[in-house]
């Protein structure tokens, strides 16, 4: 009987083939380790789930960029789950850091929204918007690919062409920005201002 890891890169090799079985194959064996591994680092099951099913999705697209030679398939698919729990992660910070108001528990799945909270979560939604068209564009651009698609700093360079240090310093600039667009004026105490 060959080894799970071993297994498992044979399994990746026929998905880069585009063969449905495989990839059957290969959710049965370690979706149940990845949702474990996922909900581990993310903390919540429902957000867990959606990070094991975009892994798969990737192992799905990417299945013919695995190097056996680099690591065995369980790995790679491991490292694919890590990769997306923590932009999950890096997701609920920027939220959490850019839209001022915004409480841990109005995230939760099923949350119940009173008609106040929809009202003023439209208006943070609009402000955000406003905010982000005040952005110089490639501010913008990197922030959409890092927020709405949910992109790394490296993934962002490669599919722009920049330099990672650029994505980076971009990225930092445009939440700088963004957080004094859509911070509420507060005297400053140091100044003596009420």
């Amino acid at each position: 009987m060959p080894e799970p890891g071993k297994q498992a890169s044979e399994l990746v090799a026929r998905i880069a083939l585009k063969d449905k079985r495989a990839m059957q194959a290969l959710y049965e064996r370690l979706a149940p380790h990845a949702l474990a591994l996922a909900r581990r680092l993310v903390g919540r099951l429902g957000e867990a789930e959606d990070v094991v099913q975009e892994a798969f999705i990737e192992v799905w697209k990417r299945a013919d960029q695995f190097d056996p030679r680099r690591g065995s398939g369980e790995a790679w698919v491991f490292g694919i789950v890590r990769n997306r729990a923590i932009d999950r992660l890096r997701h609920r910070t920027v939220v959490l850091r850019v839209l001022p108001g915004v409480q841990e528990q109005a995230l939760r799945e099923n949350a119940t929204v009173t008609p106040l909270e929809e009202a003023s979560a439209r208006q943070t939604r609009q402000a955000v918007i406003l905010a982000l068209g005040d952005l110089p564009q490639e501010q913008r651009a990197a922030l959409e690919l890092a927020y709405y698609e949910g992109l790394s700093h490296s993934q962002i360079a490669a599919r722009t062409g920049d330099p990672l240090g650029t994505v980076k310093t971009r990225i930092r600039a445009a939440m700088e920005k963004l957080q004094k667009l859509l911070t509420p004026h507060r005297p400053d105490p140091s100044r003596g201002g009420a």
